[in-house]
């Protein structure tokens, strides 16, 4: 089983394409892959319906991929501001559970963060906290024109 937590320093660095590239991989060499987005921030208002723009691009490179995302919102800043802005709380134990679901019925789970590794996403708990208590894995995408590894 491979399980990892996929975070860049940037919005933009290409995350998401890195992580659809590697999910069409494994689903097509035979593993049960899902993508599990905890927080997608920068939601987009399609027919009514919120939607995962990260998300909606994995599904178009494999319909097949399991995705799921525990919390959506509209604004575009760091999940703990958006969380503020739509007066949404994020509960870490709703995000572990969701994470824990998709362990059990994947062969291949990628984590796709949202911000960098200690952007705060509730009060007192960063990405950080959320790859600690799953014991996963990270990979960070990065640009080539980065200098520095910023959080």
């Amino acid at each position: 089983m491979l399980n990892l937590y996929i975070t860049s320093p940037n919005k933009k660095d290409g995350k998401s394409f890195i992580t659809a590239g590697l999910a069409g991989i494994m689903q097509s060499l035979g593993y049960r892959t899902a993508v599990y987005k905890p927080i997608q921030t920068a939601g987009i208002e399609s027919n009514g319906f919120m939607q995962s723009p990260d998300l909606t691009y994995i599904k178009s490179i494999d319909p097949f991929i399991e995705t799921h995302f525990s919390y959506l919102f509209k604004s575009d800043t760091d999940p703990l501001s958006a969380s503020e802005n739509e007066s949404q709380d994020i509960d870490p134990d709703f995000i572990f559970k969701d994470a824990r679901k998709f362990a059990m019925a994947s062969d291949c789970v990628l984590i796709d963060g949202e911000g960098g590794i200690l952007t705060p996403i509730a009060p007192n708990l960063q990405n950080i906290d959320i790859v600690n208590k799953l014991q996963t894995p990270i990979m960070f995408v990065i640009t080539p024109n980065e200098n520095s590894i910023n959080s």
